[in-house]
């Protein structure tokens, strides 16, 4: 079982590096070990804690790492469902923290994981989706190779995080290029163009 969880948290940290580099299926496979991941975790917890076995203390400080690695991988997705995890995990981390405590358990290694992992990933909780975008995509990093849906997805963010301006730029890059692949006129060059019209009015469309 020890070789499964290894095996699956470095697909799922390739899926998040492949995923970085824009290319095919990167994302499909991170979610598709951190779900897979994250319900070994629980189904392992439940069974020990059922049996009290001396072992749920372990459990438990991996549980919370994975559900770290969670809430870094629904960022990356944007899904909705990423702030209660989010949450869940500030309160597994305090939850972990304090049973290590409790049982006199030694707390060099897995005490500072747990304490970064919660002041770090507590504090990504502040960072607004265009950074994430921004940091996540290899393209919008270095400013090459971007394609209009990306320009445009990244000028959706910005407008959520009220940089009008750098997402009015985003948005026009978004037009330009669109005109250079697809034509003036195309339904993807027209639905850009709503979108940043929409965007300008302060209704943030995508």
């Amino acid at each position: 079982m020890k070789r499964t969880t290894e095996i699956l948290a470095g697909l799922t940290g390739l899926g998040i590096i492949i995923s970085f580099l824009v290319l095919p299926f990167g994302k499909l496979l991170s979610v598709i070990s951190i779900v897979t991941l994250t319900a070994i975790a629980i189904t392992r917890l439940i069974k020990e804690v059922i049996k009290k076995e001396p072992s749920v203390i372990q459990r438990l400080y991996e549980l919370t790492c994975i559900l770290w690695l969670l809430v870094l991988i629904s960022r990356i997705m944007f899904w909705e469902i990423g702030k209660p995890i989010y949450y869940i995990s500030i309160l597994m981390s305090i939850g972990t923290l304090t049973t290590l405590i409790s049982k006199n358990e030694r707390l060099e290694i897995k005490g500072i994981i747990i304490s970064s992992l919660l002041i770090f990933g507590g504090a990504s909780g502040w960072l607004h989706s265009y950074t994430f975008f921004k940091y996540s995509n290899i393209h919008i990093l270095t400013g090459e190779d971007i394609r209009a849906k990306e320009h445009d997805r990244y000028s959706y963010y910005l407008f959520l995080g009220e940089k009008t301006e750098e997402g009015i730029i985003e948005g026009e890059k978004a037009l330009q290029q669109s005109i250079k692949e697809t034509g003036e006129n195309s339904q993807e060059t027209n639905y850009f163009r709503n979108c940043l019209e929409q965007r300008k009015r302060g209704n943030i469309v995508y």
